[in-house]
This record gives C-alpha cells, structure tokens and sequence, in this order.
C-alpha cells in the first residue's frame, strides 16, 4: 500500500517572489513584446493558481 501525501501549496510569500522573479527575468533578457506575452501568461498562470488555492480552502 502505497502512503499518497496531499501535496503542499507553497505560501503566498513565495508565490509572490517567483512571479516577480519570473517578471524581472522577462524584462531583463526580454524585449517588449516577449515581456508582455509572459506578463499576460504569467499572471493567468499565477491567477489560476491562487483561484484554485482559495476555493480548495472553502470546501475544506
């Protein structure tokens, strides 16, 4: 019998700093238009993720 352990969300803190890290990285090596498909990318990445984060902890 296989242990399955729920998987862990990170904090919101870290959350925050991968997605600026993710932006910085786009603006630096990035020209404009590649900075803005990943800053749209990004944030419905990011969105989707919080989404899920708060609705699971409503049915909990």
């Amino acid at each position: 019998m296989a242990k399955h352990s729920g998987s862990k969300s990170l904090p919101n803190w870290l959350t925050l700093v991968i997605f600026l890290l993710c932006m910085t990285i786009l603006w630096v090596f990035g020209d404009l238009f590649v900075f803005i498909l990943g800053l749209i990318f990004l944030g419905f990445t990011f969105a989707n993720n919080y989404d899920r984060k708060q609705a699971d902890e409503g049915h909990h």
